[in-house]
């Protein structure tokens, strides 16, 4: 898809502008696999890269919890095998995260408006829930803090219900 980044050149932009992102590592063949996960370490989350495969968890694109090197090693081969018909550039290693609320921030350039911002609830309900708020760039902290107090899972991010308060701030 001309035009479009792919997850590994997004993470490395994100790293280069200062703003914080998870250890990862993309491997682009199974000969990389086993540096990748030794410096991550485990249990691994594994995400299929190809520019023809948006929504990843919809075509078991994803793999969690994966616990040594013999199951990356097939979780890789999995994720080859799903997207065989498409594109298939490897796949990025995260080490798997603690749960959590995920959210999304999303970029696009408007014909009409410019760059536009948007945020929202993330992770695999993002498209389905469609709980997001927009703002035409930039957007300054006290924007970016109005655009998540608009959405409907603010009170999940103040703690409702006894949850856990996230680190608004952050």
């Amino acid at each position: 898809c001309p035009g479009y980044l792919l997850e590994p050149q997004v993470m490395d932009i994100l790293a280069e502008q200062g703003l914080p992102v998870p250890p990862h590592s993309f491997a682009e063949k199974r000969e990389q696999l086993a540096w990748a996960a030794a410096e991550l370490g485990y249990p691994l989350a594994m995400k299929v890269v190809s520019p023809q495969i948006i929504h990843k968890s919809d075509m078991g694109g994803v793999k969690l919890g994966v616990a040594d090197l013999l199951a990356v090693k097939q979780a890789y081969d999995e994720l080859q095998a799903a997207a065989a018909a498409l594109d298939f550039r490897g796949v990025m290693l995260y080490p798997m995260l603690k749960p959590g609320q995920e959210l999304i921030i999303g970029f696009i350039r408007d014909p009409q408006f410019g760059p536009v911002i948007m945020c929202g609830l993330g992770g695999v309900y993002a498209e389905i829930i469609r709980d997001v708020a927009l703002r035409v760039a930039p957007v300054d902290e006290e924007t970016a803090l109005a655009m998540l107090r608009e959405l409907r899972a603010w009170p999940l991010l103040r703690g409702a219900r006894g949850g856990p308060q996230l680190d608004i701030a952050a």
